[in-house]
């Protein structure tokens, strides 16, 4: 486990089971120039987005060149980038959505998998739908998630021509050929269902607010909010300035919270983001299946 571990999660270094944020935050401090952190080829499962385990051989220089090295712009910290992949760095405009009921939240996921991508924040994880509404749409209420990403990079693999780790190269192997359904589950379990090929990690920051229905305009309620005003406001405190009066007597803030990085630093959270970033998105996954079908 030591080997494939930590790596940037939906909220920064994760490792199956443990909680390893800010001792792996801490490593990363260290003399000479680290490893990139390996945001992407890890496995997850798509019924449910848990992360899984980094799957893909990566390949880091002892001695890089130029070429091979990253420069974070905020922080200048510097990182090795496996020969793998490419990296550029991104600019990622906030995203405000409103959901009137739960189905339109609980699309997302079917929405995100149906092409191709799995997202990250508050919606990193599906959910329940009895669950969501008793959460967050019982007694004619609506929820929104606003997220700003922060310092984000891309990373993608340079051909889907990839190699495993010897880790899960004996996990295949050790499959049967004959189908064995507790020996699949098994692996399903351990492994996921698919493996990130394409990734944005960074920081981000993300806001969860409920509130009544009524504050929308309707011909029965005149002084109420149009849909782009209730945008504008909950941007507005998405960057930290205050709403009007009107929007925030009437909203509960669920969820007020920064990812990647460390949020305990206030003053300099963009400029430690680099060094603990989490997985902001999957761009795009490959299926085992995939995989298997092009053995190395």
């Amino acid at each position: 486990m030591q080997e494939l571990c930590p790596f940037p999660g939906y909220h920064g270094t994760y490792c199956p089971q443990e909680n390893v944020a800010f001792a792996s935050y801490k490593r990363n401090l260290q003399s000479g120039i680290p490893k990139m952190p390996s945001g992407i080829g890890a496995s997850f499962d798509i019924s449910t987005g848990e992360l899984k385990l980094p799957a893909i051989q990566l390949t880091y220089q002892s001695e890089p060149s130029q070429e091979q090295i990253y420069t974070d712009p905020l922080s200048s910290h510097q990182f090795i980038v496996a020969d793998e992949t490419s990296i550029e760095q991104v600019n990622l405009d906030a995203d405000i959505k409103v959901f009137k009921n739960e189905f339109e939240l609980t699309n997302i996921w079917l929405d995100a998998t149906q092409n191709g991508q799995w997202l990250g924040g508050e919606y990193s994880q599906s959910k329940d739908l009895n669950d969501v509404f008793n959460r967050f749409f019982t007694n004619n209420q609506y929820t929104s998630i606003a997220q700003q990403p922060k310092n984000v990079i891309r990373m993608a693999f340079k051909t889907d021509n990839l190699k495993l780790n010897r880790f899960a190269q004996r996990a295949i192997d050790a499959l049967p050929e004959d189908y064995q359904v507790d020996v699949y589950n098994e692996f399903l379990n351990a492994w996921g269902t698919h493996i990130s090929v394409d990734t944005f990690v960074g920081g981000m920051i993300e806001k969860q607010t409920v509130f009544k229905d009524c504050i929308f305009f309707t011909p029965q309620f005149t002084g109420g909010y149009s849909a782009e005003q209730v945008n504008e406001a909950l941007r507005n405190e998405l960057q930290g300035n205050p709403a009007e009066g009107f929007f925030t007597a009437r909203r509960q803030v669920a969820l007020d919270h920064k990812f990647g990085g460390n949020p305990e630093d206030v003053a300099n959270w963009e400029q430690t983001i680099s060094q603990n970033p989490a997985l902001l998105k999957i761009n795009r996954f490959l299926s085992w299946d995939n995989m298997t079908a092009n053995p190395q």
